[in-house]
C-alpha cells in the first residue's frame, strides 16, 4: 500500500505484506551515478520484517509505474514506540587488511597483512565489503594479523545498534535508507598495477653526473696522481667521480680514473707586474723587491701555487726562458722555484701573466707530463642508460618517464632521453626521443623532470627496454646535468650502465637509476577496467562517447573505487569541451555520456520552483528529475540574462520531495562556490 504518489518494489515480491502502508518520503539523483540517496518509512505490525530486508534490491516507483528510483537498502531501523533497533553495512566489512609500523633493527618498517575474510559472511550479504585499518602502534607482523582478526570478528555482519528514548511515543515503524548503487563501489579498494614501473627508494640517491668534460692541450701529470687544468677546468668537478682520459702522450695517463680529491682554490690570472713579481735565476719567481719586503700592494706569489702546481706565462716577457709552462718545485718565502731551469733576471712589462688553474688527485700513479697534447677529460656517464623489464604482468603503452635530475650552473643545450630497445644487454635501437632545454631544468636538488613520450611505444613484461639519458651538446666542465641514482641497487629487474667514452661499463660504485615510467589511458576506458575489476552490484558498462583526456591509470590499491572513478568523472573532457555523466541503469550498467550543449532547451525553471519542458510548458511527470540537463530560467530581464550566467544552468543534483512534490536543485558550482566561502 502507499499513502502518496509513489511506491516501493523489492526483487522478493512476497517481502512487502498487506500489513504495510510504504511512505516514499524523497529521494535524489545526481550526475555522478544517477540515483543517490532516498528514504522511505513504513508503518504496520509487519514492519519488524524490514530488519531481513538489509542490503535487498529496491525500486521506486510513480503512480504511473514507471521506476524513477533504484538501488539497496543500506540501513534499516525500526522504532517500537520506545527505542530503536537498527542494522546497516555502512560500517560493516568482511574483508580486512591491517597496515601497520614494525621495527628492523631499529629501523622503522611499514608493512600490510594479507586480506583475512569471512566467507560466510560474504555470502550471507551476497558480496565483498573491504577496509584497510591502520593500526596506530608499533607491531610485529604477528600481532598486526592477530588485530586484523579480532577486526574481522567484529565487523563481518551487520553490527545491531540499539538506541533508546528518541522514539517514545511513535507509533511502530521502520525507516529505510536507500543507496543508489554507485555506492557500491565505496565497499572495494581499487588496485590496477598497469601504468608504473618505477626505482623509488626513500631519501633519494646519489649524484651521477651527465655531460661534463673538456678537451685542453693545457694539461699536466705529476705521477702523484695529481692531474692540473691550467684553465681552471677542475673547479665542478667531483670527488669519487670516474674520469676518461685520453690522448695524453704518456699511455699509463690514458685510461680511467677515480678522483680521490679535487682543488678548491679558484683559477688565477694575474699580471705579474701589477703584482710585484720579477724573474730571478736563483728564485726563478719571486715578489720584488726582495722576499722579505713587499709593498702593500705587491701579491705574496708563494702563498698561491703549491709545489707540482702547473703554471703559465704568457709571450710578453722579452726573454723565451721566461715564458711558457712551468712546474713548480718548490715555494719558499715570497718565491717560488720552477723545474725547468730557463728563468733569467727580467722585470716582467705590465701584461705579463701568469696562469694557474686548478687540479683533481687520482689514485693511480702516472706519468709525468708537461702540457703540450690536446687531452680529453670527461667524467664517465656522458651517457647513463638503465635496463628495465615490465614487472606489472601486462603490457601498458609509455605515456611518460619521471627522473629526479637538475642542471649544474647554465647548459645551452638540452638533456636528452632515448627509450630504447634491448641489444643482448645493452642499449640498441632507438624508439622514442625527448628532449628537456636545459633552461627548463632547475638546479635544485630533488627537482624532478617529466620526459611526455608519444603513449604508443607498448611495454610488453618479459622484453627489455633501455631509459637512456645524455646531453644534446658538447661536453662542458663547468655546466652540466646530474640525475639521482641508487647506490643500494634498489631496482631488481635491470642494472644501469654509464658510457666511459669507448664503450657502457658497470657503474663505480654499481647503482641503478632512479625513474617512474608511467602509462596514460584514455578516461572511459579506464572506468571500464575499473568496472570490471571491482564493479559487484554494477558490473559492466556503456559507454556512449570517449574523451580527450588521458591519465596515469596506475593504483596501488589504498583508494576506494568510487573515490577513483569520481575523480574519473570530473577529469573527463570530450571532444567539445563537455564533461561526462555516470548513470547506474536500472539493468545494472554504469552509463557514461557526453553532457549535452549549454544552448538546448529541453527544460525551464519558473519562478515558482517548477521544472518545465521547453517546448509546451507542460510539468514533468511525478518523480522525473532532469539531472544532467541545462535548465533555463524564467521570468529573467532579458538585460540580465544576456549581462550574468544566471541562465541557462547545470543540474547537478536534485531531490524530490515526496509529499510536497517539490524538487530541490543544486546546480553546477554553486555549492562549492558557497562551500569554499563558509
Amino acid at each position: 500500500m502507499t499513502n502518496n504518489d509513489f511506491y516501493i518494489q523489492l526483487d522478493d515480491l512476497t517481502l512487502i505484506t498487506t500489513n504495510m502502508v510504504v511512505k516514499v518520503k524523497n529521494f535524489s539523483w545526481n550526475v555522478t551515478g544517477g540515483p543517490h540517496l532516498a528514504e522511505v518509512e513504513i508503518t504496520g505490525p509487519d514492519v519488524w520484517s524490514t530488519l531481513h530486508w538489509l542490503a535487498k534490491r529496491i525500486e521506486i516507483r510513480n503512480r504511473n509505474q514507471r521506476r524513477v528510483w533504484w538501488g539497496f537498502v543500506e540501513e534499516v531501523f525500526v522504532n517500537d514506540g520506545v527505542n530503536s533497533y537498527g542494522l546497516s553495512i555502512k560500517e560493516m566489512f568482511n574483508r580486512v587488511r591491517v597496515a601497520y609500523t614494525y621495527e628492523v633493527f631499529g629501523v622503522p618498517t611499514s608493512g600490510t597483512t594479507t586480506w583475512a575474510f569471512n566467507q560466510a559472511a560474504i555470502d550471507a550479504i551476497g558480496f565483498i565489503k573491504e577496509k584497510e585499518v591502520t593500526q596506530e602502534v608499533n607491531a610485529s607482523p604477528e600481532m598486526a594479523a592477530a588485530y586484523r582478526d579480532n577486526i574481522l570478528t567484529q565487523v563481518a555482519k551487520p553490527v545491531p545498534v540499539t538506541r533508546s528514548g528518541s522514539s517514545r511515543g511513535k507509533e511502530l515503524s521502520a525507516t529505510l535508507y536507500l543507496a543508489g548503487d554507485i555506492h557500491s563501489f565505496e565497499w572495494r579498494l581499487y588496485s590496477q598495477l598497469a601504468g608504473l614501473e618505477a626505482n623509488q627508494p626513500d631519501g633519494g640517491g646519489a649524484d651521477q653526473l651527465i655531460g661534463q668534460g673538456f678537451t685542453s692541450s693545457r694539461i699536466g701529470f705529476v705521477p702523484s696522481g695529481k692531474i692540473s687544468a691550467i684553465d681552471g677546468e677542475f673547479t665542478n668537478f667531483v670527488s669519487g667521480s670516474q674520469v676518461r682520459i685520453s690522448n695524453a702522450r704518456a699511455g699509463d695517463n690514458n685510461g680511467t680514473f677515480t678522483i680521490s680529491s679535487v682543488d678548491s682554490r679558484p683559477p688565477i690570472a694575474q699580471d705579474m707586474n701589477v703584482a710585484g713579481w720579477n724573474f730571478d735565476p736563483n728564485d726563478d719567481i719571486k715578489s720584488n723587491p726582495t722576499p722579505t719586503d713587499l709593498d702593500a700592494d705587491d701579491i705574496d706569489i708563494d702563498s698561491l701555487l703549491e709545489t707540482d702546481d702547473y703554471i703559465r706565462i704568457n709571450n710578453v716577457p722579452l726573454n723565451p726562458g721566461n715564458r711558457g709552462f712551468f712546474r713548480i718545485r718548490e715555494t719558499g718565502e715570497n718565491a717560488v722555484v720552477v723545474i725547468n731551469k730557463t728563468i733569467v733576471s727580467e722585470t716582467p712589462p705590465v701584461g705579463s701573466i701568469l696562469y694557474r688553474g686548478n687540479y683533481i688527485m687520482v689514485g693511480d700513479s702516472l706519468v709525468r707530463e708537461f702540457p703540450l697534447n690536446s687531452i680529453t677529460i670527461t667524467t664517465v656517464g656522458t651517457r647513463v642508460a638503465q635496463r628495465v623489464l615490465n614487472g606489472t604482468g601486462s603490457a601498458w603503452t609509455v605515456d611518460a618517464i619521471e627522473i629526479p635530475i637538475r642542471r649544474v650552473n647554465s647548459p645551452s643545450d638540452s638533456i636528452r632521453l632515448l627509450f630504447m630497445a634491448d641489444n643482448g644487454g645493452t642499449p640498441g635501437t632507438v624508439l622514442e626521443t625527448v628532449d628537456i632545454a636545459g633552461t627548463d631544468v632547475s638546479d635544485q636538488a630533488g627537482n624532478t623532470e617529466l620526459f611526455k613520450l608519444s603513449n604508443t611505444r607498448t611495454f610488453q613484461p618479459g622484453v627489455y627496454f633501455w631509459i637512456h639519458l645524455q646531453r644534446t651538446g658538447a661536453h662542458d666542465p663547468g655546466n652540466y646535468y646530474v640525475v639521482e641514482v641508487d647506490e643500494d641497487q634498489g631496482y631488481t629487474r635491470g642494472n644501469l650502465l654509464v658510457w666511459d667514452g669507448t664503450g657502457w661499463i658497470a657503474r663505480t660504485p654499481q647503482a641503478d637509476l632512479i625513474f617512474r615510467m608511467l602509462g596514460a589511458v584514455e578516461t572511459t576506458k579506464q572506468i571500464a577496467t575499473l568496472v570490471d575489476v571491482v564493479g559487484q552490484l554494477v558490473g559492466q558498462t556503456d559507454i556512449r562517447v570517449t574523451t580527450v583526456t588521458s591519465s596515469n591509470q596506475y593504483r596501488d590499491g589504498t583508494t576506494y573505487a568510487y573515490d577513483e572513478l569520481m575523480g574519473l568523472l570530473e577529469a573527463g573532457r570530450t571532444a567539445a569541451g563537455r564533461r561526462i555523466i555516470a548513470v547506474c541503469t536500472a539493468d545494472r550498467y554504469l552509463r557514461i555520456t557526453e553532457a549535452p550543449i549549454n544552448t538546448a532547451k529541453n527544460y525551464y525553471y519558473t519562478r515558482d520552483g517548477e521544472f518545465r519542458f521547453w517546448n509546451n510548458g507542460s510539468a514533468l511527470e511525478p518523480g522525473i528529475l532532469p539531472v544532467g540537463e541545462w535548465i533555463w530560467m524564467d521570468g529573467l530581464p532579458p538585460v540580465i540574462a544576456s549581462a550574468y550566467p544566471f541562465s541557462p544552468k547545470f543540474l547537478e543534483e536534485a531531490e524530490y520531495d515526496c509529499e510536497s512534490g517539490e524538487i530541490r536543485p543544486t546546480w553546477q558550482g554553486e555549492k562549492n562556490v558557497w562551500e569554499s566561502m563558509g
